[in-house]
């Protein structure tokens, strides 16, 4: 009951996200990287501010929630829009020549298999938060999976900065690759992974110093079995993030230099094909503490595949 008028508006306002994330990659790419992070901004803060005043003051409810958050892409998109009026935009609507449809549908499935690795994590949440929740609820009953819930929300501010110093070096990677500058090219994905570790190490010293504090955020009744439970539950799971930063720019980079295989390879370990079974292994041996510490392990294996594919690379470019 509550979840069905969400549903309903955000489905309905799909395309506009749709649409957002396209638009606002290619201003990303067209040299104005400030405008794009304006209109995410601005659209973010927008529901942000929406969602009280439809939720309670209009008295929506979970309608006036989805409400919100479906507005928040159509801003961003005007925002965006306004990068076409620039005397710097590039970026037209041209008429294409006559190819055969045989070469059309190759040049698009060539262009889709570099989305491919981000679909594949998108796709993946899913199944590892429903995989999570089960084990969580089994290891630890209701109080795990409120616990996993404070960690969830955390995981994802961590992983959309990871994910924003990867955007950020994506068009800087692939304008080096389009201009054949190996060198260039490698230094944007040592300064993308430095920058990653940097996070990486912040966000761990934060989990090791004020877990509690932390905790307390999503715990306003002060349950101790949730703050315990939640305390070393950030501590574990945020000891793999350093893993997490070089997977994500890792991935990010290989995409942007047109390799979707090795990419791809690295987003379907981190996405299901080692999170899902580290989560099962490790939560037999330890307990609830081993689900915490599989998203590490996992992200450990991705990067040891990730270091294989690069390997791979600095040997095919020798060659």
């Amino acid at each position: 009951a509550l979840g069905t008028p969400y549903a309903r508006i955000f489905l309905l306002f799909s395309p506009a996200f749709m649409v957002n994330f396209q638009l606002n990659a290619f201003v990303r790419n067209d040299a104005d990287p400030s405008l794009a992070m304006k209109a995410n901004l601005t659209g973010s803060f927008l529901n942000i501010l929406l969602d009280p005043l439809f939720m309670f003051t209009f008295k929506l409810g979970m309608a006036g929630a989805a409400l919100a958050t479906s507005l928040s892409p159509l801003i961003s998109l005007l925002i965006c829009l306004t990068h076409l009026k620039k005397p710097s935009n590039h970026i037209r609507l041209i008429r294409c020549r006559r190819l055969p449809i045989k070469k059309q549908v190759h040049q698009l499935l060539h262009c889709a298999k570099l989305g491919v690795p981000s679909a594949v994590l998108q796709i993946s949440e899913g199944v590892v938060t429903t995989e999570f929740n089960f084990l969580t609820l089994r290891l630890a009953g209701n109080m795990g999976i409120a616990a996993f819930g404070i960690i969830s929300n955390y995981s994802i501010i961590v992983l959309s900065m990871l994910a924003g110093i990867a955007d950020g070096a994506q068009p800087l990677i692939s304008r080096s690759f389009g201009e054949g500058n190996r060198k260039e090219q490698r230094r944007w994905l040592k300064l993308g992974i430095f920058s990653g570790a940097v996070l990486a190490l912040a966000v761990i010293a934060l989990t090791l110093l004020i877990p509690g504090p932390l905790a307390a955020l999503f715990n306003s009744e002060g349950l101790p079995e949730l703050a315990r439970l939640a305390e070393t539950g950030l501590v574990l799971y945020f000891a793999g993030s350093g893993f997490a930063a070089f997977n994500i720019v890792l991935s990010a980079y290989f995409s942007a230099s047109d390799q979707p295989r090795y990419a791809g390879i690295i987003s379907t370990l981190r996405g299901f094909a080692a999170i899902v079974p580290m989560a099962l292994l490790c939560a037999r041996l330890w307990g609830i503490n081993g689900v915490w510490l599989s998203f590490g392990a996992a992200e450990a294996i991705t990067s040891l595949a990730g270091l294989g594919c690069l390997a791979a690379e600095c040997r095919r470019q020798r060659a």
